[in-house]
């Protein structure tokens, strides 16, 4: 089974003006009495595509987190996408109310199943329990091992903030 390296993968960046990333943004309903979406969070890949849907330098950033990964390897990625997992989780959190960081690895089956999802840190009991039922319901992509579906571990890192701006 490949593993992902234990160093901070941040999907919700802040990026600096010094890069020249593409920042993807997550946008929320407007507010009420506005017109404008909100930014629910934002990250250095898109939010609404498939690993296999995005481009080379997109999947270079997800792949940078796994150790010895070869030409022929991919990491598992939620089939439906981020916004699959990051929608649920900021709606939660909305009510949860709680900073601090959230940081996950599920072990996603050659099926594209969690069977097993450790949670190394989290706000509170509340949210590793959401975020472990909500790995457990995530339908995954496998990880493909020289071409083929294989057991391969997912992370989630990420931190919680709370504004009431």
């Amino acid at each position: 089974m490949r593993t992902v390296k234990l160093i901070t993968f941040v999907i919700f960046v802040v990026l600096s003006a010094f890069t020249n990333a593409k920042v993807y943004t997550l946008k929320g309903k407007p507010e009420v009495g506005s017109r404008f979406k909100t930014n629910l969070a934002t990250s250095s890949v898109p939010f609404d595509k498939r690993y296999k849907q995005m481009a080379p330098e997109e999947q270079a950033i997800i792949r940078a987190n796994y150790e010895d990964l070869g030409e022929n390897d991919s990491p598992p990625f939620p089939n439906k996408g981020l916004k699959s997992i990051y929608l649920p989780l900021i709606k939660y959190h909305k009510l949860n109310l709680r900073e601090g960081d959230l940081v996950a690895i599920a072990t996603v089956s050659a099926n594209g199943v969690a069977e097993q999802v450790q949670v190394y840190s989290s706000p509170n009991q509340a949210m590793t329990e959401f975020i472990i039922a909500l790995l457990f319901e995530t339908k995954f992509d496998p990880g493909l091992c020289d071409g083929k579906p294989c057991q391969m571990e997912y992370l989630i890192d990420l931190g919680l903030n709370v504004d009431f701006n």
